[in-house]
C-alpha cells in the first residue's frame, strides 16, 4: 500500500508563504511608517524647552545651576603671550555652591557649547591665565573659555553620584538650565 500525498507545493507558493510570514509583514508595516513621518518632517528636532537668553541681556545676570552660581559676563579677545594667536573668549564668574570642590571635569559638565564636541574641558582657565583646579565651596572665581564661532553657551545643572562603571563618585547628568545666545 501506498501512503497518501499530500498537497504539492510550488516553488512559487513556497516562497510566498516564507516572505510574506506575519512576522515579515508586520516589520514591512513598521518600515513604511517610519519612512512616511520621514518624509513628513516626523523627525524634525522639537524645539528646546530651556530659556535662551541674548547675551546682552545675559551680561551681569547669575544663573543658578547646581552645584555652581555663573555670572556671563561677555565676550572678549586674548591674545596667546607665546604665539600671538588671538582667541574669542567668553568672560564668566563661577562661585562653587555645593558643599564639596568642583573639579574640572565636573564644571566642564556645566558649561557647554551647543556644537558637537567642542568641550570646555581643555579650554577653561582661570582670567589671570592659570590652570583651573578645583574651585572652592563659597569662593567666586573669574574664568574664561574659549568660544567657537556661531555657538550658544549652555548652563546645566549636575548630579554627584557614582559613576556605574568604577563607582567613583563624579559630578554627572547635565541638565540644561539656560542656553545664553550669541
Amino acid at each position: 500500500m501506498s501512503t497518501p500525498v499530500g498537497p504539492v507545493r510550488t516553488l512559487a507558493s513556497s516562497l510566498a508563504s516564507d516572505l510574506f510570514s506575519r512576522g515579515n509583514l508586520r516589520l514591512l508595516a513598521g518600515v513604511a511608517v517610519v519612512g512616511v513621518l520621514g518624509l513628513i518632517g516626523g523627525f524634525d528636532a522639537a524645539e528646546s524647552e530651556v530659556p535662551r537668553v541674548p547675551l546682552a541681556e545675559a551680561q551681569g545676570q547669575t544663573f543658578v545651576t547646581e552645584p555652581a552660581e555663573v555670572v556671563v559676563h561677555g565676550l572678549s579677545t586674548r591674545t596667546d603671550g607665546l604665539t600671538d594667536e588671538v582667541t574669542e573668549v567668553m568672560e564668566l564668574t563661577v562661585t562653587n555652591t555645593g558643599p564639596r570642590p568642583l573639579d574640572s571635569f565636573g564644571l566642564s559638565q556645566i558649561l557647554a557649547w551647543t556644537g558637537d564636541g567642542d568641550s570646555t574641558f581643555a579650554t577653561t582657565k582661570r582670567a589671570d591665565g592659570n590652570p583651573l583646579g578645583a574651585l572652592n565651596p563659597g569662593v567666586p572665581v573669574d574664568l574664561v573659555i574659549d568660544a567657537p564661532a556661531g555657538e550658544n553657551l549652555i548652563l546645566s545643572s549636575v548630579t554627584w553620584r557614582a559613576s556605574t562603571l568604577d563607582g567613583s563618585y563624579r559630578h554627572f547628568d547635565p541638565v540644561p538650565v539656560v542656553e545664553v545666545t550669541r
